[in-house]
């Protein structure tokens, strides 16, 4: 089987449409056309509208009105023979399918799948072996690693890398922490702007994914009970393959695997620096550049820069906050701070914790709001909901941007999930911290 490159209005589609047009509406991709034509009825009054001779007008208007009438009931109401109900009908077929306009699927939606600004350092053997996984046909990828061991990041690169080969291109959908079955499709729906409410859920997303020929990225997917749910419902769309990230194994039929490690680090400051053996130190002295610059030719910055990647086991995300610390915070003094706890995975969560502490009140404000958001809203209406000016406001996604990786503005989905979960726990230490 191969994906659905287009869809024709052929004689044979009209005559579905005209005479059994639920066939049509249970069609995945055919019910996607129809309602981007503005449903049934509006293209049914649309084809009494198009050139036609007062015969075939006629034969339309009764085909329409009484679709699942049989052939005696139109050769009645027409006083005609069947054979000659039949020929005019196949005609009339034949000549809508060259009126109607070329059918085609709505663009599926880029919301909050930004490709970050900073530059993708490393990860030349991932990028290898993920994009193997692909040539071999597989259609569910895992990968696998500890919070913010750089999961996402990898994906959207590789999205950005085999997207050009699906023709629908590739779809990011966040599964929130906590998340269940009974909400996970409106919050899909409500990502992907398709949500309505006198629609099953589930068959939407079913509708919206059965015709489509994509990469579909599952970001933070950690529940082998919804990527089983998620799997059954993707059955119907066999065009869609799946990378998924996460911490642990999904269990879903013909899942590969494939482990994120930290970026590997300089273990002795003492030794040659080659910055493409050491991928840690390279994105940190990158990301420093932009608050505080290191000079990897100086031993003593390079003994410090090389301690705090090892002591956060070459964590991307905890380099990128070390490096926005750098501008309150002598790194010496926070390596110092970081030696005695127990895992990097520990330091990462003290360092995110350390970095709200930096913020400004407005900007604290505003990544609390966004982490309590069922949805994306404008600028507009995020202004207003804070109560900030927009001169007010930019400050603060500026200072989110700079401290958080707020790729979007507007995207809470757009943070690491581990800052999202520290933000929006209620129980997190951020309170304590600043008493």
């Amino acid at each position: 089987m191969t994906p659905p490159d287009s869809l024709e209005w052929t004689a044979e589609v009209v005559h579905s449409l005209l005479n059994y047009p639920q066939r049509l509406l249970a069609h995945p991709a055919w019910s996607l056309v129809i309602a981007e034509l503005g449903g049934l009825r509006h293209l049914h009054q649309q084809l009494l509208t198009y050139p036609l001779k007062n015969k075939e007008l006629r034969l339309l208007t009764i085909l329409i009105s009484q679709p699942d009438a049989s052939v005696e009931y139109y050769c009645d109401m027409l006083a005609i023979h069947p054979a000659t109900f039949h020929r005019q009908q196949n005609a009339l077929c034949q000549r809508l399918s060259g009126l109607l306009p070329p059918p085609q699927l709505p663009n599926i939606p880029q919301r909050g799948f930004q490709m970050p600004q900073t530059s993708f350092i490393g990860r030349t053997l991932d990028l290898e072996r993920i994009q193997l996984l692909f040539d071999q046909g597989c259609d569910w990828i895992n990968l696998i690693g500890p919070a913010g061991v750089g999961k996402t990041r990898l994906a959207l690169e590789i999205g950005q890398r085999v997207g050009p080969s699906f023709r629908d291109g590739v779809g990011l959908l966040h599964i929130p922490t906590g998340a269940t079955q009974a909400t996970l499709a409106h919050d899909f729906l409500a990502q992907l702007g398709l949500d309505s409410p006198q629609l099953d859920s589930q068959q939407q997303l079913q509708n919206y994914f059965s015709s489509r020929h994509m990469l579909l990225v599952l970001d933070n997917l950690n529940q082998p009970e919804l990527a089983a749910w998620l799997f059954e419902l993707l059955q119907a769309a066999p065009f869609v393959r799946v990378l998924a990230t996460g911490t642990q194994r999904l269990h879903v039929p013909q899942e590969r695997l494939h482990y994120v490690e930290g970026l590997s680090y300089l273990v002795a400051a003492d030794q040659p620096i080659a910055l493409e053996e050491h991928p840690s130190l390279q994105l940190l002295g990158e990301r420093l550049s932009n608050f505080q610059p290191i000079a990897l030719h100086d031993s003593a910055h390079v003994e410090v820069a090389s301690q705090l990647c090892q002591l956060v086991g070459g964590l991307p995300l905890a380099l990128e906050v070390l490096a926005s610390l750098s501008t309150e915070y002598d790194l010496t003094t926070v390596a110092a701070q970081l030696q005695p706890m127990a895992s990097s995975e520990q330091r990462l969560a003290w360092l995110i914790n350390l970095g709200y502490t930096t913020l400004q009140p407005a900007t604290k404000q505003l990544l609390t709001t966004l982490a309590r958001l069922p949805r994306w809203l404008n600028q507009r209406e995020v202004a207003d909901l804070q109560g900030l000016s927009a001169q007010q406001l930019q400050a603060s996604l500026h200072e989110a941007q700079s401290m958080y990786l707020l790729v979007d503005w507007a995207v809470w989905y757009a943070l690491p999930s581990c800052i999202q979960h520290s933000i929006a726990n209620p129980e997190c230490e951020f309170k304590q911290q600043e008493r």
